[in-house]
């Protein structure tokens, strides 16, 4: 189906991980093991992540709009001014993500969605509300 796309990511492994390049609209790459993968600057519109594994994921600048990270594991990926307007947070884990300049526009999360406990500023550390970053909370 996307087999050039396929990505393996060994952590003992010598060599970084692959940078994936764009991949078509509405790609289905739910419940892929993508831990500690490069994907900085990707175009990833509308790819189905549900369930995905991107723990320590490097995902600086990617462009995960209308994305479905629902029960996605993110934590400790890096997600600075990556752009996620309208994408499905709903129960993702993004405990310890940098969500530095990431843009959550028109996201939906919910009850079940684990957000970093701060947002990095330039300088500071500020308690983070998804609602003062455009996101919508959703019941369920």
């Amino acid at each position: 189906m996307l087999s050039e796309f396929e990505i393996s990511v060994e952590p003992d492994h010598d060599c970084p991980p692959p940078i994936m390049p764009e991949v078509p609209e509405a790609a289905a790459l739910s419940h892929c093991e993508l831990r500690g993968a490069h994907l900085d600057g990707a175009s990833l519109p509308f790819v189905d992540f549900r369930g995905a594994d991107l723990s320590g994921a490097s995902l600086r600048y990617v462009n995960l709009r209308g994305a479905n990270l629902s029960g996605a594991l993110l934590r400790g990926a890096d997600l600075t001014v990556a752009y996620l307007g309208h994408a499905d947070l709903r129960g993702a884990d993004l405990r310890a993500a940098n969500l530095w300049g990431a843009v959550l526009t028109g996201a939906v999360y919910n009850a079940a969605t684990r957000w970093p406990e701060r947002v990095r500023n330039v300088g500071a550390s500020l308690p983070l509300d998804p609602r003062k970053l455009g996101a919508i909370a959703l019941s369920g």
